[in-house]
């Protein structure tokens, strides 16, 4: 019996020619880089911080793009910035009953401070909208930058864990808490400044640059 080995050729034209690079993705994977630089952060799956910029619009209009949209990483950022300034400011007032940290986190995590955030941080210019939402300025809209922070905080959660988000969040929300601290009355007047110097300047800013230090000298 004669085996017949057949083989395959391939022509040397063809292994000559050079894979097609899609420019604009390179050109995306870039802006990407770019913007986790401005921010200040690292990612290890970029993808991810691609998938915080990504409106539904965008997706909707481009379903050959697996990335998605951002709304799932907006769920999971609420809920963990949602933990993170709540045990801020647990820690950072000591003498804030429970009704007023309720209302100081609700003000520091509602939407219009969030859309302020994000705007000082300029989101806003990295998101991936579909035709219509740009025509219509979804990049100024305050849902938009709202959720994108949030999606933003979400992806980089997953990618580098409690820590990292936590000093991302403390850095990009250091005014708002700044502001808390010099006029909590704008907030409720009932509460006395007393209770809000409780935690010195000196031991704030160190629980900023170790975030489980102050858990830790309290205990």
């Amino acid at each position: 019996m004669t085996t017949i080995l057949q083989t395959t050729r391939f022509s040397p034209e063809a292994d000559a020619v050079p894979a097609e690079v899609d420019e604009s993705t390179v050109s995306d994977q870039r802006s990407i880089e770019e913007l986790a630089s401005h921010l200040g952060v690292r990612f290890q799956d970029l993808g991810l911080l691609r998938a915080g910029l990504t409106h539904p619009s965008y997706a909707n209009e481009h379903p050959e793009d697996p990335t998605g949209d951002y709304e799932r990483l907006e769920f999971l950022g609420d809920s963990v910035l949602g933990m993170i300034v709540a045990r801020t400011l647990y820690q950072w007032f000591p003498g804030a009953p429970e009704g007023r940290l309720t209302e100081w986190r609700s003000h520091l995590v509602c939407g219009p401070t969030l859309s302020r955030v994000a705007r000082s941080l300029s989101l806003g210019e990295w998101l991936r909208l579909g035709r219509g939402e740009e025509q219509t300025g979804g990049r100024g809209r305050e849902g938009n930058l709202e959720r994108v922070y949030e999606a933003v905080v979400g992806a980089l959660y997953l990618d580098q864990g409690l820590d990292e988000t936590r000093s991302f969040v403390l850095r990009t929300l250091e005014s708002e808490f700044d502001a808390l601290e010099a006029g909590p009355d704008a907030l409720n007047p009932a509460i006395s400044l007393s209770a809000i110097r409780a935690f010195t300047g000196s031991s704030r800013q160190a629980a900023m640059a170790h975030p489980t230090a102050s858990r830790r000298t309290r205990q």
